[in-house]
């Protein structure tokens, strides 16, 4: 093979007198070419062909690297390529390839070959050009659509895709051979489903090409934009609209006032100003006077009306005057009175409640003492006339101190409870922090297998009385032991809600009956079953916890069913009420 820049054979044909001959004849193409490159930046190169596979190029090609880096076979015959057309083709028309690889660096390209003949009809080559792929992207498909997710793919007569747009290439798996048969046939816009979607596909030819552009959009962006445009539109109209109308009624509304106000200050002025000194006696105005009239008919009416009216007036003012002095005497004797009666009233209330509340709370005390106290004074009669055996002494000593103990502990609970009532006792409040505080309490019950702490992490800081909390907390834990079985589990969760710290603490013994929930935090109140048992109780623990709580601007809930156990819930103020 001969090697030259621009010139060259292929296929190790012979470099015969002709095929030399026709090479430097096709020199005088070079003008053409390079003219024809600089006009369209599109072709990528230009070449002649001869019919025995000998070639000129432009722009210079470099034959020995293309060979080199394997890109030119230098034993190719190119006269069997598919853009060399046939010398017995009939058809004298430039004919577009299919993509191919092209037989230099670069590499996947179109090529556009129009056959040559002589005066003769003599097949003499063929004019070669190439355009790369990115050329032709660039050229057909180098546009945006203002949906973001349709594209554009370009298809040739043999159902083969040429090229796509970026976007395309999640749906190139879908486009099928018969997908792409039936948007190459298509000619009216219509739609496909594309990749689980609903798509509207558009189709239109390339000119001197059997290749087809398909702009694929979908549904539901096309539709959402339209509607945007029409509500757009409808909106300016309603708009546009809006303000003529708007304009149009002001216009009409202010004709109209014009001609009512001439008409009513030309014929109805004196009927209303009548009208009005009517009114005002009717609203009790006897001071009115009416202006006078231009119409003579209504001047003497104007006069009489203003005679009467003063007359009226005087009247009126004698009357006032006498029942002011009346009005101010029966207010004051009412108010003397209202005040008198509700302070009776009041006082009444008092003193009944007071005596109730003493009636129940001495029948509680001496009920809660009786028992107790009897049972010393057997135990010392029977100790005195020597009906106990000396060496039970000791144990019923111990049974004399156990009742003398709740006596003394009973007698300690009303006055605490008194004291927290009457708000004799102070509070030392201060400070708290929670999770420290709650901590100590699972320490402190850390041996008893039965009863359970879960502490919520980063309480907030509490204002409060710590030790009377801390006796809050343990009547209830108390309470929950007592009426429980011996291995019933007792949970205590303190956690935060809103701007409160919540203190529960849940045990699954016997409840408390629905009829008793009002009753439980009054003094001395127990349940029948509890009074009438052994369990020891003087029914002033819940009052005692129920008061601590309110001192501390917080509230106490309780749920409980029988048979299922119950659940105490102490709310505590995470703010500074004392502050406040």
């Amino acid at each position: 093979m001969a090697i030259i820049q621009m010139q060259g054979v292929s296929a190790n044909i012979n470099l015969s007198k002709n095929v030399i001959n026709n090479l430097m004849v096709s020199k005088s193409l070079e003008s053409v070419f390079r003219r024809f490159l600089n006009q369209d930046s599109r072709v990528a190169s230009i070449y002649y062909l001869g019919p025995q596979s000998y070639w000129r190029a432009y722009p210079n090609a470099d034959v020995k690297s293309e060979v080199q880096n394997k890109y030119f076979n230098p034993k190719i015959d190119i006269t069997k390529l598919p853009f060399y057309p046939s010398k017995n083709s009939i058809s004298k028309d430039a004919i577009w390839t299919r993509p191919l690889i092209d037989l230099t660096h670069r590499k996947k390209v179109f090529s556009l070959s129009l056959p040559i003949y002589k005066n003769n009809n003599e097949f003499a080559g063929a004019l070669v050009t190439d355009i790369t792929i990115s050329q032709v992207v660039n050229h057909f498909l180098n546009f945006h659509f203002k949906e973001p997710t349709a594209y554009a793919i370009l298809v040739d007569s043999n159902y083969d895709l040429i090229a796509n747009q970026k976007k395309a290439e999640s749906d190139l798996k879908y486009l099928t051979k018969n997908v792409k048969q039936k948007l190459y046939n298509s000619e009216k816009p219509m739609f496909m489903n594309i990749n689980k979607e609903e798509k509207i596909v558009l189709v239109s030819t390339v000119k001197e090409t059997n290749w087809k552009i398909a702009y694929v959009i979908p549904k539901n962006e096309i539709i959402s934009h339209v509607r945007y445009v029409m509500e757009s539109q409808l909106k300016q109209y309603i708009k546009s609209f809006s303000f003529q109308f708007i304009v149009l009624v002001c216009l009409v509304i202010s004709i109209f006032v014009i001609v009512t106000i001439a008409i009513w200050k030309r014929f109805t002025k004196p009927f209303i100003e009548l009208l009005k000194g009517i009114s005002s006696i009717r609203d009790e105005k006897f001071q009115v006077k009416l202006k006078d009239q231009s119409l003579e008919e209504f001047q003497l009416l104007s006069q009489s009306f203003n005679l009467m009216a003063n007359k009226i007036n005087e009247l009126i003012s004698k009357y006032q005057s006498l029942n002011l002095q009346l009005e101010e005497k029966v207010i004051e004797r009412t108010t003397q009175l209202s005040i008198v009666n509700g302070t009776l009233q009041e006082t009444n209330e008092k003193l009944k409640s007071m005596e109730q509340s003493r009636k129940i709370m001495f029948a509680n005390i001496a009920h809660d003492i009786k028992t107790p106290l009897t049972i010393v004074l057997g135990y010392i009669d029977a100790i005195e006339d020597r009906m106990i055996d000396s060496e039970k002494i000791d144990e019923y000593l111990t049974r004399i101190q156990k009742h003398l103990h709740s006596i003394d502990q009973l007698v300690k609970s009303v006055s605490e409870l008194n004291n927290v009532e009457l708000n004799e006792q102070v509070f030392r409040y201060e400070m708290v922090n929670s999770n420290e505080y709650f901590m100590q309490f699972s320490d402190v019950f850390s041996h008893e297998q039965t009863i359970h702490f879960k502490i919520a992490d980063d309480l907030p800081f509490i204002f409060m009385d710590h030790q009377y909390i801390e006796r809050a907390i343990l009547n209830l834990i108390e309470n929950a032991q007592k009426y429980s079985n011996q291995n019933s589990p007792i949970e205590i969760n303190v956690f935060e809600v809103k701007d409160f710290v919540v203190v529960s603490v849940r045990d699954y013994g016997w409840g408390i009956a629905e009829d008793n929930l009002p009753f439980i935090f009054d003094r001395f109140y127990r349940v029948d079953h509890a009074r009438n048992s052994s369990i020891q109780g003087n029914g002033v623990g819940l009052a005692i916890v129920k008061e601590i709580v309110n001192a501390h601007g917080g509230f106490i809930e309780v749920n409980s069913k029988l048979n299922e156990g119950s659940e105490f819930m102490i709310y505590l103020p995470v703010k500074n009420f004392c502050m406040k």
